[in-house]
């Protein structure tokens, strides 16, 4: 099984999606999901989200905070989930990869239709939302 590490990304009570390639030899082309990627041999799981976010976003976050941990068993991976605040202004952020990246509400990601998984993200944001509001 491949390890993945994903960004649960907040900030303003608004979460940022990115909009997969239109791809067919990616998994879940042209779909909305989070920000991250696989995790290199060598690398633990914060290194690899750290170096997948300063590749999809040129942005490093300064805390990642654990979420949970799924198995996808579609793409036969393992997939941990970080909470990730950004402080920076939205022009500082700039997307490397993917065709879009977008700020959502809690209740625009529940109507999305074009998401990836729709069961585990929306339960992710809905446990990210709870520990934002602890804080």
């Amino acid at each position: 099984m491949r390890e993945i590490a994903k960004a649960v990304i907040h900030k303003n009570l608004k979460y940022l999606f990115q909009l997969r390639d239109n791809d067919a030899s990616i998994s879940y082309p042209n779909k909305w999901s989070f920000f991250g990627g696989e995790v290199d041999i060598g690398e633990n799981f914060e290194e690899a989200l750290k170096r997948e976010l300063v590749e999809e976003l040129h942005w490093c976050p300064n805390k990642l905070f654990y979420l949970a941990k799924d198995t996808d068993k579609m793409t036969n991976c393992n997939i941990s989930y970080y909470l990730a605040h950004c402080e920076l202004p939205d022009h500082k952020l700039i997307l490397g990869e993917g065709q879009a990246m977008k700020w959502f509400t809690i209740q625009e990601i529940m109507d999305l239709d074009s998401i990836c998984r729709p069961n585990i993200l929306r339960t992710m944001i809905k446990q990210a939302h709870k520990h934002i509001k602890t804080l």
